[in-house]
């Protein structure tokens, strides 16, 4: 089944009668339609991903342990609502995304959603496999924002234009909607970190309050017969090229051309701290319009530092963000945004 007879399969499902009694439980593979269901209803066909909408695929997923997910379930078998963690970006395996958590309309004013996220921390984050959590919460609300918090997750960056304003228009998104980066680790590591001059006091800042265990390294330039290691992801939908920058090498350049073709609306890339030539790396993004995303913990088992390049400037006067730290995160990107396009160095 494809995409698109996945969701006319979902948009021919009957409505889910009002009113009824639920349980909160592990997701089960007679799930996956309901799960589709709450996609479709939420995002219509504008979900960038096409494993919730097709059940045979999540299904899959669930089963490789790449999505841990709770429902909440009727005696009936309707699915109300649904709350995951799941492997996405990272190349970690073990730092999942915590999201997709979505609750039918007809049940959004009772109290799904903090069951969801109670059976949640109380059964899933504990799994051995869950070695790190981060959260793309987005700014036209704050209430993703309050569930990254409630699972003990800071922010610590700001993707900004992330998400396509077809995808929240049903929430009243204006324009590409721009996602607080929230991280946490559970089992932590040992790791280098090759800050970047530039950008020394923004990760101290960012690091506070995640108590790991980092010492710093002795940043290097890549040798010229050193080649760059880096992962490039398209999400076509979202009009979002993601790259993964492992090493650095003296080929950046030619790489970062290749992502950067087609003009997508958001670039990202991710660097890796631990890599010596990490600080090099940020100065070569720099010097081609790239700028702060924020920090990322375990992003590859070592930590990421996200760079960003929107092809549009960015809104940051309408953020909705929930707390001070937050407001702190936003400030330092758009700080050195501003630095950006006022041609300061």
């Amino acid at each position: 089944m494809d995409r698109k007879e996945a969701i006319a399969r979902l948009a021919a499902l009957p409505p889910v009668e009002p009113d009824q009694e639920y349980a909160i439980d592990h997701f089960r593979p007679e799930d996956a339609l309901g799960v589709g269901r709450l996609y479709y209803e939420i995002y219509g066909d504008a979900y960038p991903v096409d494993t919730p909408y097709i059940p045979e695929r999540f299904i899959e997923e669930t089963a490789k342990g790449h999505i841990l997910c709770v429902v909440a379930r009727t005696p009936s078998g309707d699915i109300l609502g649904a709350s995951s963690v799941y492997r996405s970006s990272a190349p970690n395996p073990g730092c999942y995304e915590i999201g997709q958590t979505l609750v039918l309309r007809a049940y959004r004013m009772g109290r799904i959603v903090f069951r969801l996220y109670d059976f949640k921390i109380r059964n899933v984050l504990p799994d051995p496999r869950v070695k790190a959590l981060f959260g793309e919460a987005v700014c036209h609300h704050t209430v993703t924002q309050k569930f990254s918090l409630r699972v003990g997750a800071l922010p610590t960056g700001l993707e900004c234009s992330l998400m396509p304003e077809a995808a929240y228009a049903a929430e009243g998104a204006v324009g590409r909607v721009s996602c607080l980066f929230c991280g946490r680790v559970n089992q932590d590591r040992h790791s280098l970190v090759h800050t970047p001059p530039r950008y020394a006091g923004e990760l101290a800042a960012m690091y506070q309050g995640l108590n790991l265990d980092r010492a710093p390294g002795q940043p290097r330039e890549p040798t010229e017969d050193c080649a760059s290691s880096m992962k490039v992801e398209h999400f076509a939908g979202a009009g979002v090229v993601r790259g993964h920058l492992s090493v650095a090498g003296a080929d950046l350049a030619e790489r970062l051309d290749r992502a950067e073709a087609g003009n997508p609306a958001v670039v990202q890339v991710y660097v890796n701290l631990a890599d010596p030539g990490c600080p090099w790396a940020v100065e070569q993004l720099r010097g081609r319009g790239w700028f702060l995303g924020g920090l990322c913990p375990a992003w590859f088992v070592s930590d990421g530092l996200l760079m960003q390049k929107p092809a549009a400037p960015p809104d940051f006067d309408h953020l909705q963000l929930i707390n001070d730290r937050a407001r702190a995160v936003v400030d330092m990107v758009r700080a050195d945004y501003r630095r950006l396009v006022g041609g300061a160095a």
